[in-house]
């Protein structure tokens, strides 16, 4: 039955209806009271065994009029009138994308751009752990603001975090799919349809299928039939993208792709991450086209934090400019909507003298923040201005008195000043994040301060500094999180190089990490110290996901960013990795680090010449760095320039004060070429290291396989495998281990690993 106009649901009157779908009927009403039109929607109640589902309803509903977002329709109220269930909500003008979508695709660039917009919807109802559930285009809104995400009132709720609590997940059958539509039915994920455990994922499935859609015109899973429909999302895959529209980015086309995995393992792993690296391509494809529009208003999306300069008048308190800077940089790092230049490469204009608009372009930014900080009567004196490049007045300057026990809530203000200076509304994660540093003594935050410094400058006499300092903060405030956070990567450097044994490390870093999250769960750095513990006990998988994690809590951290197209790259999803590694060149842009990292993903590839371009990049910033010249040796020793190759690799081993893999790819090379004999003189040179502990079995199963002995390499690899080498984890894509794939025992030995390649 449907309500006239002029009817009455308490103190609203209806006006009209405005359209029919599974759950019910929706009409645009008055709302009496406050004078504004808003829409209703009236729920079927015709079946009984519906009844329980409308009475959880209530309480699920007001968890999601909890979450607000711009991108998400309101909900103002849940009611029961006259023996009728209703949702009072935001009433919005446009059309719904499914009515958009009748006319064909959407441009691929407004098709991302709403893509983000959706996505950072969900990404702000999965922080409050509600997760929508039905995302499909008849419940997207097209407004003259963009999109507005409808329906979260029938979201369902879930308690506990989104992806460590399967306990508490909820099955698809608690959400009474079992009544969805067909035109719901092809945004279902896998899980859903099976009943099986489900969590945030399968929004994260629902908009690969709507960014399909919009991209193509077509659903990404259709049929004539129900049992059709559902064959092909559990056993088929969509046609490409760029199937139907050739000028489709790569990099669209793998996202979409890996949004639509059948395990939610294999999808992306938040909303957040995901709208990162769709804001990535909107933001490049503004910046191209340099619209009349962006100009005039001066957007500023991305940033750098120049190295505050010290005008304490005192060389040795260094620490404290440095130490401010390095805590500015992570407040900002917080907000989604910003790029922010890692610490690595915001260091690397220390006391420069170029102009502003160099260093802008040099790093890709749209703004700098630049300031100093000096010692005052009370304590610390910060002062800080924002600029653009092109002009000389600042478009905000502050300065800041603060005692030493409020150090770091400082550096929270001066972030939510900048974002409200730049039009950016935080999320209230974000301000929760900005607000949430405790007070600790003066003391405490210089020794947290002076441990950091030393551990940045590397070198093993600044490592023993730091652990001095380190071990006084959490001695003498032992649920300082910060400092258990800082602990934990020290123990990491410290195994690295060579200070604590390699094992022990491991341990004492993952209890730091583990005590550092118990203080604070949302200390991103922490997850990503377990996530390269996990890469070193070679759990590629638990890495991943804490890689995930924590660029979900902080999307510029680069350090996850980095380590996970490692990861991704030893599950053979290269397109995913490479995504990675493009965007961690823009978080530390003039740093060889990304560039590694991406001649590491181009070698495992088996893209050779990438290999080689992208450390030759490396090289640029770093002219003696050893990895890049083994890669650059690996990648010719593979393209059969052998003699390049082991030119290349004599250098590597040279710069590298005989650097382990280098040596190895050395005797690979002379393996290859029949020089035995060399081969053999470096063989004997790395047994030699082996006795002090400063030479891999695994090397040694690369060096024996090219030497035709596989059966030596396949043990080497069993040794390697029960002491845990980090090394083993790349095994499965390694070029190195070609002539071991069809042999039983090393597919064993894969599967035993889990990291057996899967199709990208």
């Amino acid at each position: 039955m449907t309500l006239a106009p002029g009817a009455r649901l308490g103190p609203y009157e209806i006006v009209r209806l405005v359209g029919t779908g599974g759950m019910g009927h929706v009409y645009q009403a008055r709302d009496l009271r406050l004078q504004r039109d808003v829409a209703i929607k009236v729920l079927r109640r015709e079946n009984p065994a519906q009844w329980d589902f409308h009475t959880r309803l209530a309480s699920e509903a007001r968890a999601a009029a909890a979450v607000t977002h711009p991108h998400i329709c309101t909900l103002y109220d849940i009611r029961e009138e006259a023996d009728a269930s209703f949702l009072v909500m935001e009433y919005l003008q446009g059309e719904t994308l499914a009515a958009r979508l009748t006319r064909g695709p959407l441009e691929v660039t407004d098709a991302v751009e709403l893509g983000a917009q959706i996505a950072e919807a969900l990404a702000a109802a999965h922080l409050r752990n509600l997760i929508h559930c039905d995302l499909k285009p008849s419940n997207v809104m097209l407004t003259d603001s963009g999109a507005k995400l409808l329906d979260f009132g029938l979201a369902k709720i879930r308690a506990g975090a989104l992806l460590h609590e399967a306990p508490h997940a909820l099955t698809a059958t608690d959400l009474g799919i079992t009544s969805m539509l067909m035109g719901t039915l092809q945004y279902m994920s896998p899980e859903q349809i099976e009943g099986r455990v489900i969590d945030h994922r399968v929004d994260i499935f629902a908009l690969g299928a709507v960014l399909h859609e919009m991209i193509t015109g077509r659903p990404a899973f259709a049929g004539k039939s129900r049992a059709d429909i559902i064959a092909v999302i559990l056993k088929g895959n969509p046609p490409s993208v760029r199937a139907s529209r050739a000028h489709v980015p790569p990099m669209l086309s793998s996202l979409v792709r890996t949004c639509l995995a059948k395990e939610p393992l294999h999808r992306w792993q938040s909303a957040a991450d995901l709208a990162t690296s769709l804001r990535t391509m909107t933001t490049a494809r503004r910046r191209s086209e340099g619209t009349a529009r962006e100009r005039a208003s001066g957007a500023m999306r991305s940033l750098v934090v120049l190295p505050l300069n010290n005008r304490t008048g005192d060389p040795n308190q260094q620490y404290l400019a440095d130490g401010m800077t390095e805590c500015l940089i992570s407040s900002m790092s917080v907000i989604g909507q910003l790029k922010i230049i890692s610490r690595s490469s915001a260091m690397k204009y220390r006391d420069t003298a170029k102009p502003l608009d160099q260093i802008a372009r040099e790093l890709g930014v749209d703004g700098i923040v630049r300031g100093s900080v000096r010692r005052s009567e009370t304590g610390v004196g910060v002062s800080v201005a924002l600029l653009e490049p092109v002009k000389t007045d600042p478009v905000w300057s502050e300065d800041y008195d603060r005692p030493l026990t409020d150090l770091f809530r400082v550096q929270g203000e001066i972030a939510e000043t900048i974002a409200a200076e730049i039009y950016l509304k935080l999320t209230a994660t974000e301000r929760r994040r900005f607000r949430s540093h405790r007070a600790t003594s003066p003391e405490i935050n210089e020794a947290y301060l002076l441990g950091r410094y030393y551990w940045n400058r590397e070198t093993p006499e600044a490592l023993e500094r730091s652990f001095q300092y380190l071990s006084v903060a959490v001695q003498r405030d032992p649920d300082y999180a910060a400092a258990h956070a800082a602990l934990a990567d020290w123990y990491l450097s410290a195994g690295n190089n060579g200070l604590v044994l390699n094992q022990e490390s491991l341990v004492k870093a993952k209890s730091s990490a583990l005590r550092a999250l118990e203080l604070d769960s949302g200390l991103a750095e922490s997850y990503a110290c377990l996530g390269r513990i996990a890469m070193h006990e070679c759990d590629i998988q638990r890495a991943r996901a804490e890689f995930e994690t924590s660029l979900r809590l902080n999307p510029n951290l680069v350090e996850p960013v980095i380590w996970s197209a490692r990861a991704l790259s030893y599950l053979a999803l290269f397109e995913e990795a490479t995504i990675r590694v493009e965007r961690a060149k823009q978080l530390d842009p003039v740093s060889p680090r990304p560039y590694l990292s991406a001649s590491a993903v181009g070698y495992v590839s088996r893209d050779y010449a990438r290999a080689i371009e992208e450390s030759r990049r490396a090289l640029e910033f770093e002219p003696r760095l050893p990895v890049a010249f083994y890669f650059i040796g690996m990648a010719q020793l593979h393209m059969r320039r052998v003699d390049e190759a082991i030119e290349t690799l004599n250098t590597a081993a040279q710069v590298g004060h005989r650097h382990a893999a280098a040596l190895a790819g050395l005797a690979v090379a002379f393996a290859r070429v029949g020089r035995l004999e060399d081969a053999g003189t470096v063989i004997e040179e790395m047994k030699d290291r082996a006795t002090r502990a400063e030479m891999s079995p695994y090397f040694f199963a690369e060096v024996y396989l090219a030497l035709g002995d596989a059966e030596k390499a396949m043990a080497y690899l069993h040794r390697s495998y029960q002491l845990r080498i980090p090394d083993m984890a790349g095994i499965a894509v390694d070029p190195l281990f070609d002539a071991l794939r069809d042999r039983p025992e090393f597919k064993r030995l894969v599967h035993d690993l889990a990291v057996t390649p899967r199709q990208s």
